[in-house]
């Protein structure tokens, strides 16, 4: 999940590998566009995370997303 976007960079953060206190900066180019908006309402939580991307994990056949 994209945290925030910055001069062509990105934060992302998977919920357990990279939680949402400590995201992975990573280049723009290196990421894949999922066309994907997910709704965590008010205080996110790694577990909400978690949940909200267990299904790309199954469609990626368990490969980490982060």
């Amino acid at each position: 999940m994209v945290l925030e976007d910055r001069n062509g960079r990105v934060l992302l953060a998977d919920g357990k590998r990279r939680p949402l206190e400590r995201p992975k900066c990573k280049s723009r180019r290196h990421i894949r566009k999922t066309n994907t908006v997910l709704e965590l309402s008010g205080a996110a939580t790694n577990k909400m995370l978690r949940r909200a991307l267990r299904p790309f994990y199954e469609n990626e056949g368990g490969e980490p997303l982060v």
